[in-house]
């Protein structure tokens, strides 16, 4: 196992340092800089020539890149560019709320895939198969901004139940941070939710027919140790590869949805280091979440191992 990991850990180098190539050239394509945001209505070629030079900006492209790349390895991502503060602080600021927002979707998501999954599953073919099936569509087919959208005016404009917006950390109380992170939660683990529960009944199908799941009825093994001990943990593999591309689904889409929500998480930070042209800011949250999303992916096939012991890393 520990040189598995290893392995993975070796190979994600040159997958970062591909992210951060594209990142780098793909933001200088984008017309204006950092520069030209700043100045705004007041830009005047002489000013901006200063600025471009203090900030490096007038180098060649290649050389800005090395010169970047180097001090991410030393774990410098630079400075704001217009908040001045260091980069690296601003994401560990945004990063428990992102976290927090991730991890209880994707919680919500699979307390209710997984069980609708094993049951349209044993129920294959019956209105509860059906029932859940059409909650799959519905999920996938409905944008998360726009569920996000509807919530708010039903739960907090209409009902007055929750907050419309914003983000009570856990020091104001847990209840509260609940409150603030109910809607965003359901908004972005819906789609979740309903990927997740089409993979599990697909694969709890397919275990249910295995020769094992037979033997096991034959020598009289109860309903439930057969569906959740012998079928659901072996159905749980190919699910847990699909839980794992869902993250990335979850970090990408902790953008729009912090921006619907005003929560002041990596996704809000992001989208503001975009409308400003702060490259400095911008290339260290990618490269950021690209490492957030590996070392998750790689936790998730370390538990693999523990689902099924059948598996073994070299």
């Amino acid at each position: 196992m520990g040189k598995y990991i290893l392995h993975r850990l070796i190979i994600a180098v040159p997958i970062l340092i591909g992210i951060s190539i594209l990142t780098f050239f793909l933001i200088r394509l984008v017309p204006g800089d950092t520069v030209t945001a700043i100045l705004g209505t007041n830009y005047d070629p002489k000013l901006a020539h200063k600025l471009r030079s203090e900030m490096g900006l007038d180098q060649p492209v290649i050389l800005q890149y090395l010169i970047w790349i180097g001090h991410v390895f030393i774990g410098d991502f630079g400075t704001s560019s217009f908040t001045g503060q260091p980069v690296l602080s601003a994401l560990m600021e945004r990063l428990p709320i992102t976290l927090e927002l991730a991890l209880l979707s994707l919680v919500v998501a699979l307390i209710i895939a997984i069980p609708l999954g094993v049951l349209a599953a044993c129920k294959h073919g019956t209105r509860a198969d059906y029932a859940s099936g059409t909650f799959g569509m519905f999920g996938i087919s409905v944008p998360n901004f726009w569920l996000g959208t509807l919530l708010i005016l039903i739960f907090s404009l209409h009902l007055h139940l929750l907050p419309s917006g914003g983000y009570q950390p856990l020091s104001a109380g847990i209840g509260e941070n609940l409150r603030s992170l109910l809607m965003p939660v359901i908004a972005l683990g819906t789609a979740v939710a309903a990927v997740t529960m089409r993979s599990t009944r697909s694969a709890m199908l397919d275990v249910l027919n295995e020769d094992y799941i037979k033997m096991a009825k034959a020598k009289g093994a109860s309903t439930a140790r057969i569906i959740w001990k012998h079928g659901l943990r072996n159905a749980l593999v190919p699910v847990m590869t699909v839980v794992g591309i869902q993250i990335g689904y979850l970090l990408g889409g902790s953008v729009i949805i912090e921006q619907v929500f005003a929560l002041p998480g990596m996704g809000r930070l992001a989208l503001q280091a975009i409308s400003n042209r702060d490259y400095s800011l911008l290339q260290g949250t990618i490269l950021f979440v690209a490492v957030t999303f590996i070392m998750i992916n790689l936790l998730i096939d370390v538990i693999y191992g523990w689902i099924n012991p059948r598996i073994r890393y070299k």
